[in-house]
Formats: structure tokens, C-alpha cells, sequence
């Protein structure tokens, strides 16, 4: 059951003393006087808010795939930026107000402006916890918006949803049940993202920030974002991978097929956004017959990165050296005799390496007890496709086994 969190307000006598109305926030004992209180109500009265959107691109169709919106408050207000204007809605316990208007808001704009896809907005922990917030009165909103349930996709933070599974799953068949979508925000970036997955079912899984940043690593990480789209497919969600703010970003996003991308490469928050997106986002895009015939014919020469190997009788310790002094590293080759013999994945060592007792227990074993010893393997002049469909058999396969 989903407590509403409880605001200490004071009494009538302490405002009188003070000449000041306040809403205290339980958590931090900050207060709030009572112009910012003020500012809230003109706000929520003039529905002065100031909305804008990001466009999150498929890059498939090579158009918008929908539309991230963000409100803020008058650009002369104390309340401009949105995480104060929230703040003194969650303390003076309006936040269901709040997001409803901004919803509202958002909605009016969007489908006034005539942009295609959907709306996704990010929901604020605060709104669900609050008993306002609830299908009849998000229905309502939309409604007189102008705007189809099913065009709206509402993000969930995953680490803040760990505790009220069985409560927000109620919360979300309600909504569903009026064609809303979900998206599970910041996937990876705490634990028990699996288990948020498997209770809410959503429709989009968002990579996290700290996902998308291994991407520009001197040595990518790729093997989460691997995952998580299995993990996506295994559930028929889509992934969004936001903080594509780079080139780099992009390319590797794209290479890796992650289906939607949003960021600044893609297109800032803007008030009037892109109806189209940029044709250059596409210069890297595999798409026309030429292009697909050089993917065919393209070897995974030109994708390998060299890294110095180690040999099968390294100990554990040693190993642990070469991580620690090339903290990019995220998989290590154990080579003998120039004949590959397994791969080292850094995850996977530390956990055995720090874990209680384990660097006495095996620091002086040699590395190739260790080691995965069935990696995926290919020569340098192996076409991409056919290393990426390697790659697709031997992870389910894993899964499968595990």
C-alpha cells in the first residue's frame, strides 16, 4: 500500500509569531515562505507553465518516433527551473496538482503544435504517491487537452519503484487500461532493475546515463546495452538510450541497433522542436543498397581495438594489477603461445577478486582457472554480419543455460 508522505505544517500561533506561512519538508526540516507558496498558487492559477520538447528519434523510419516533453515556470519566476517549482509543490503536498497541469500543458502544446509520435514525460515520485494522482482525473486532463491516452508514454524511475511494485502495478493497469504507456527510466543504474521489469511490464526501457557514457570509453562497454536489449525483446519493449549527446554516442548506439535515441546529437529541448529530423543524424545509417552490400563485405578488422594479452599462468593478482592500471579495460585476452585461449571480463573478476577472502584464496592461482574459456572467437577478416549473429546465438545461449 502507497502511504502519501505527511507534511508537517505548522500551527496557527507559530504563523502569527513568524508572519510567515511555511510548508516544511519532513525530510531535510527546510522551509518554504510564503512568496514561493504564492508563486506556486499564480502558477497553478494562470497555468503559466512553460513547456518543451526533445525529439527521440527512430532512426529506422528517419523520423520522430515521439517527443520527451519538460516544463518549466515563467521565465521571471524563483520557480523557472523545474526541480524548484516541484520542490515547493511536493512540500506543500500539491504534487498530484501539479503534474496534472503539467501534463495539461504539455498535451496542449504538443498536439497544438501538430507533432508526430508521442508524448513521453517522466513522472515525478512524488505525484504517485500522491492519492490525486489517479486514472479518472489523468483521464479528465487529457481529455481536455485534446490529446489520445495512447499517444502518451509516462516514465518511471527504476530505483524508485522498488518498494511499491505490487502497489504501482495496480496504478499502472489502470492506466493501461486507458491506452497510457510505460517507460522504466535509468534501467540498470540500481539493482533489482529485473525485477521492475518482470512486475511492471513496461513498454519502453530507458538506458541509463551511466550505460550510454560507457559507450565513449577509449574500450566501449557494450555488453549491458547488449543485454538489456535481449531484455527488452524477451518482454516486447522498445529501449530508448538518452544522453546521446555525442557523435560518438550516436554511431555506437546506432551500430549497436538500439531502436529509439535521444539527446543533443539527436535534438535539444526546444519550445517549437523539429517536426523532421536532420538528415545528417543519418550519414552513419546502413540503409540504401550501397550502404548495405559495404555492411555485408565489412570485416571486424576494422572494429577491433588492439589490448595486450596476458598469459594462461598470470596469477589472479597480477591480473588484478593490469585491471587496476587500465581502468578502461573491460574484458582482457589470455593468449598463449599467440593462440587465444580465453577472455578475462573485469565484472566478473572483481567480484571473485573482492569478495571476502578471495584475493588470499586465490591470489596466486593462475588466471586460467578463471578465464571464460568459450568466448566468441573469429579472424580478422570475419564479415560484421556474421560477428554479430555469433554474438546474438552465443548470448542466448547463455541465457538459456544460466
Amino acid at each position: 500500500m502507497i502511504e502519501r508522505q505527511q507534511l508537517s505544517l505548522p500551527d496557527d500561533d507559530t504563523n502569527t509569531r513568524t508572519g510567515h506561512a511555511r510548508c516544511d519538508d519532513p525530510s531535510t526540516g527546510d522551509s518554504i515562505d510564503d512568496a514561493s507558496v504564492q508563486d506556486l498558487d499564480q502558477i497553478l492559477v494562470r497555468q503559466s507553465l512553460t513547456p518543451a520538447f526533445a525529439p527521440i528519434a527512430e532512426l529506422r523510419l528517419r523520423d520522430p518516433h515521439g517527443y520527451r516533453g519538460q516544463i518549466s515556470g515563467p521565465t521571471d519566476s524563483p520557480l523557472r527551473l523545474p526541480l524548484t517549482l516541484f520542490g515547493v509543490a511536493e512540500h506543500c503536498g500539491r504534487s498530484a496538482e501539479l503534474t496534472l497541469a503539467v501534463l495539461n500543458s504539455l498535451a496542449t502544446q504538443f498536439r497544438a503544435q501538430g507533432l508526430g509520435g508521442k508524448l513521453f514525460y517522466r513522472l515525478r515520485r512524488a505525484a504517485l504517491y500522491d492519492p490525486g494522482f489517479c486514472a479518472d482525473r489523468l483521464q479528465e486532463t487529457l481529455t481536455q487537452a485534446g490529446l489520445e491516452p495512447d499517444r502518451l508514454v509516462l516514465g518511471l524511475s527504476e530505483h524508485r519503484v522498488q518498494s511499491s511494485l505490487k502497489a504501482l502495478s495496480r496504478l499502472l493497469a489502470d492506466l493501461r487500461a486507458l491506452g497510457i504507456q510505460w517507460m522504466l527510466c535509468g534501467f540498470g543504474d540500481s539493482h533489482g532493475a529485473l525485477l521492475a521489469v518482470q512486475a511492471l511490464r513496461p513498454d519502453y526501457i530507458e538506458l541509463g546515463r551511466g550505460q550510454i557514457e560507457a559507450l565513449q570509453l577509449p574500450v566501449p562497454s557494450l555488453e549491458f546495452a547488449r543485454a538489456t536489449l535481449d531484455v527488452a525483446r524477451r518482454f516486447n519493449a522498445l529501449v530508448v538510450a538518452t544522453g546521446i549527446d555525442t557523435e560518438q554516442t550516436l554511431r555506437a548506439a546506432e551500430a549497436l541497433g538500439i531502436p529509439l535515441l535521444q539527446g543533443n546529437s539527436i535534438g535539444a529541448l526546444d519550445p517549437a522542436p523539429r517536426k523532421r529530423l536532420r538528415k545528417k543524424l543519418f550519414c552513419g545509417a546502413a540503409d540504401s543498397e550501397s550502404s548495405l552490400s559495404d555492411a555485408q563485405t565489412a570485416t571486424v578488422a576494422g572494429l577491433a581495438t588492439e589490448i595486450p594479452p596476458v598469459c594462461s599462468d598470470y596469477s589472479v593478482e597480477e591480473v588484478g594489477e593490469v585491471f587496476h592500471a587500465a581502468r578502461q579495460l573491460q574484458t582482457l585476452p589470455v593468449v598463449e603461445k599467440g593462440k587465444p585461449l580465453g577472455l578475462v571480463r573485469r565484472m566478473d573478476f572483481m567480484n571473485l577478486f573482492l569478495s571476502r577472502y578471495g584475493r588470499d584464496l586465490h591470489g596466486r592461482k593462475p588466471i586460467r582457472l578463471f578465464m571464460d574459456t568459450k568466448p566468441v572467437m573469429v579472424e580478422h577478416d570475419t564479415p560484421i554480419s556474421e560477428v554479430s549473429q555469433k554474438l546474438t546465438d552465443h548470448n542466448q545461449s547463455n541465457t538459456q543455460t544460466n
